[in-house]
């Protein structure tokens, strides 16, 4: 795992660090091992820590003011959070479980199955979403946003509503990010297209809202979209 720093003058590589998945906080990036670690990366100097073991850690995410780390262990199906500034980490037992979604500093959304579960830094359950049949998933204002095939669909975290939000031109999508301050727009459910399209080599065009990238047939090329 390759970590940057980029700023006006320059490009810098920060750390090399052994490891399958990463995540970035303000101060520190998080590579987890599939041998059992999770490592802390201090972003100004490239120093390495062990923050905390576990035998199968994946999909770290930092909470937005990077107090807090959340990661599933897959191998013993528990979900932890780890308080970054003293090393306590708590953990429940949770079976099937994928994709975790900061909501704010003190909430995370856990993906088990078929259903979406809300906790506070505690593991204290604080509501619950049956049957959200999304994958992948971005964070925007109120609402959570996946996709089924070729949908995109939007999860209301306040009503617990769902709907169609657009039709995808392509199932492939690999990814979906949130983008912070930007303006929620939804399109109607029975306009099936983008509202703008970018193709380029290793774009990521962020805008309204959030991006997608999905990969189409030709692997070289990658098409990114807004709504």
């Amino acid at each position: 795992m390759r970590i940057w720093r980029a700023d006006a003058s320059a490009v810098t590589r920060v750390a090399v660090v052994e490891g399958s998945q990463a995540a970035l906080g303000p101060t520190q990036a998080y590579v987890t091992r599939m041998g059992g670690a999770v490592i802390a990366v201090d972003l100004a100097t490239g120093r390495t820590t062990r923050l905390t073991g576990a035998r199968a850690p994946e999909s770290p995410t930092v909470s937005p003011d990077g107090a807090h780390l959340a990661f599933y262990d897959f191998v013993r199906d528990r979900l932890s959070v780890v308080d970054v500034a003293t090393g306590a980490v708590r953990s429940q037992k949770l079976r099937y479980g994928y994709a975790i979604e900061w909501l704010d500093n003190q909430r995370l959304l856990f993906r088990s199955g078929s259903t979406a579960l809300v906790y506070d830094t505690e593991l204290r359950r604080i509501r619950r979403y049956p049957f959200v049949r999304m994958y992948l998933q971005a964070h925007v204002g109120d609402r959570l946003y996946g996709t089924d095939r070729y949908r995109l669909r939007s999860l209301n975290l306040a009503t617990g509503r769902r709907r169609t939000v657009a039709g995808l031109t392509d199932r492939g999508v690999v990814d979906l990010v949130g983008v912070p301050g930007r303006p929620l727009l939804e399109g109607s459910a029975a306009a099936y297209a983008p509202r703008a399209l970018l193709t380029a080599p290793s774009s990521v065009w962020a805008s309204k809202g959030f991006c997608s990238r999905r990969r189409p047939s030709m692997p070289w090329r990658e098409i990114t979209s807004s709504v």
